[in-house]
């Protein structure tokens, strides 16, 4: 049977109900008016329930109380935990409107990540998107686990804070920057008036003037300082001591790098004084005004190091 109900008061505006064999049921408007809208209202504070015909799990529609209030969509059923799914067709996202500007969740395939951001219906090339917490809560950021990043605004005359929180019960949690690939990654705090930077340590090697058979550079630090301590081989002369190469790649530009001697021999003016012969983009070369001694360790000579990209 391909009939149709149909109920409809006085007015000419009518509500459609068709059954099918191989479709769903249809509810549809029907009547005069161009616009027809639907509308499902209950008594009281009662919900508006839609289920399927196999499951106990329901989806509720509930208005607002006036005033502030939110309309309400929940789940409810037997199951003690019920996921509530939004599903737009193929690459359709899901618009939660405001005036003109909107926020968009948009789902992909496998292997790609879910996108949360801001459309616009309105001529506003360039849309802002704000995640706010209540009072002072924060924006948590994380996966399956207890621990998550966090981001927190804070009153006027204060930082953001950008810090690590969770549901987990550790009591200290450290924050990594992981980039991808080849990136780079570079960290500056200043806590309590002091500089701190904190990275992979650069790369060392002999020199060409460091003599035959020097030992392995020693080095420590990151991109933006650190300390390096070298020694000699036979037969050393004047010159290129020892070669720092820079940790992730380098820089794009050549950087500005200062040394200090940091050992007593290296001071001393039998070596006549260090400095930084060669500066590229992955490298520094530190070298000695004399020769210095031969045979030595690689914690006789040395130098601290100080980096500005």
């Amino acid at each position: 049977m391909t009939g149709a109900i149909s109920a409809s008061g006085t007015t000419s505006n009518n509500i459609t109900i068709a059954g099918s064999n191989t479709s769903p049921v249809t509810i549809t408007a029907t009547g005069s008016t161009t616009n027809i809208g639907i509308n499902a209202i209950t008594q009281g504070t009662g919900t508006f329930s839609v289920s399927g015909s196999t499951t106990a799990d329901t989806i509720n529609l509930a208005g607002g109380a006036g005033g502030s209030n939110a309309v309400t969509i929940s789940a409810t059923g037997t199951d003690s935990s019920i996921s509530v799914n939004v599903v737009p067709k193929g690459t359709g996202g899901l618009q939660v409107n405001g005036a003109n500007n909107n926020i968009a969740m948009v789902g992909s395939a496998t292997g790609n990540p879910v996108a949360i951001g801001a459309a616009s219906t309105s001529s506003d090339i360039n849309v802002n998107t704000v995640v706010l917490g209540k009072g002072t809560g924060n924006v948590q950021f994380g996966n399956a686990g207890v621990n998550a990043a966090t981001a927190q605004g804070t009153t006027t005359g204060n930082p953001v804070i950008f810090g690590a929180g969770g549901i987990g019960s550790d009591a200290n949690l450290g924050i990594n920057i992981s980039p991808q690939g080849t990136g780079t990654a570079s960290a500056v705090t200043i806590t309590g008036g002091r500089l701190q930077a904190t990275g992979t340590a650069p790369t060392a090697a002999a020199g060409a003037n460091a003599g035959t058979g020097p030992p392995s550079p020693v080095i420590s630090g990151n991109n933006v300082r650190g300390v390096v301590t070298w020694g000699t081989g036979t037969g050393p002369a004047a010159g290129a001591q020892v070669v720092v190469t820079f940790a992730n790649g380098g820089f794009a530009a050549a950087p500005n790098v200062q040394v200090t001697e940091s050992t007593t021999a290296t001071a001393a003016a039998a070596l006549g004084g260090i400095f930084v012969s060669a500066i590229g983009t992955t490298s520094f070369t530190i070298s000695s005004v004399l020769a210095p001694a031969a045979s030595q360790g690689n914690t006789i000579y040395g130098a601290y190091f100080h980096i500005i990209g």
